[in-house]
């Protein structure tokens, strides 16, 4: 054979990234350039290319140890199949990603599609109206997730009715927040400007024409008048007023600690003294977070 450049049986020889196997206009008597197709022109070489159906014999027939780098010339994933193509084109095996929603018309699931191996594919599952995502056929309980792609697979989402769910994912049911709990928890479902954890940390405490945070003076002493945090949402969730006195910096460090001075607040508010620092250069802030 002529017209060779590099070894013919490796993933990559001779110093280069790829393969360069020239076909030449007569490949008879060779096994495998009688199957080599003319690939793209690159680096003043004509290339193998593999992905083409004459090429079956330089597919799976190089040597793994020589393959270079995890793509081939195109971008592609290489080694496809546990085994290096020869040449600079690895074939690509598509494989079909499947999404079913169990029971039907329980949520909507995306995904499907054709993809390489090697890919991710982005499954997401959204419940239907009166219904909550329960998990994936694998136990994953994320209602956002990535699957490597490895062969033809079928991946289900079951979503139920029955709801044996607690705390904010019980509230975000009922209020009909969809998605995963943590972003609900960041969301603001129904645009109120309040996120709906701080919501649901409020409870029943909240009130729409008190003020979120208020300042006042007590005996000299600044106190910070907030919305206390319902009682029933304190085990998964914690509601507290920080403050910062670098807003450009956004280190919100500045201590504060609840109190109940005398006379005490009101029922469903919640008084906060100021730690120190000189408050003309303070800031505060309302803050829910999930507890682990």
């Amino acid at each position: 054979m002529t017209g060779v450049y590099g070894g013919l049986g490796d993933g990559v020889s001779g110093g280069s990234g790829y393969n360069c196997i020239v076909c030449c206009n007569d490949c008879s008597g060779d096994d495998v350039s009688d199957n080599c197709l003319m690939g793209v022109m690159a680096g003043g070489c004509n290339y193998i290319d593999s992905t083409q159906p004459a090429s079956g014999s330089i597919i799976d027939m190089g040597t793994n140890a020589y393959a270079y780098g995890v793509t081939d010339l195109a971008g592609n994933p290489r080694v496809v199949n546990g085994k290096v193509d020869i040449g600079a084109y690895e074939h690509q095996i598509l494989v079909s990603i499947a999404v079913v929603a169990n029971p039907p018309a329980s949520g909507m699931v995306t995904g499907w599609g054709t993809y390489l191996t090697g890919q991710t594919a982005p499954l997401v599952a959204t419940p239907a109206t009166n219904y909550y995502f329960v998990s994936w056929q694998d136990g994953d309980t994320h209602t956002n997730r990535l699957v490597w792609v490895v062969s033809n697979a079928t991946y289900t989402a079951t979503f139920s009715t029955n709801v044996p769910l607690s705390g904010f994912a019980l509230w975000a049911f009922n209020h009909g927040v969809t998605g995963s709990v943590e972003q609900a928890f960041a969301g603001d479902s129904n645009c109120n400007n309040i996120p709906d954890g701080m919501e649901y940390a409020i409870g029943a405490n909240y009130v729409p024409s008190e003020p979120m945070l208020n300042l006042f003076f007590k005996n000299g002493q600044p106190i910070i008048d907030a919305p206390r945090q319902d009682a029933a949402t304190l085990a998964d969730s914690e509601l507290s007023v920080i403050g910062t006195i670098d807003l450009l910096a956004s280190v919100w460090t500045l201590g504060l600690s609840p109190t109940n001075a005398v006379p005490a607040p009101p029922a469903n508010r919640q008084w906060w003294l100021v730690d120190g620092a000189a408050l003309s250069n303070a800031f505060f802030r309302l803050r829910a977070v999930q507890k682990p």
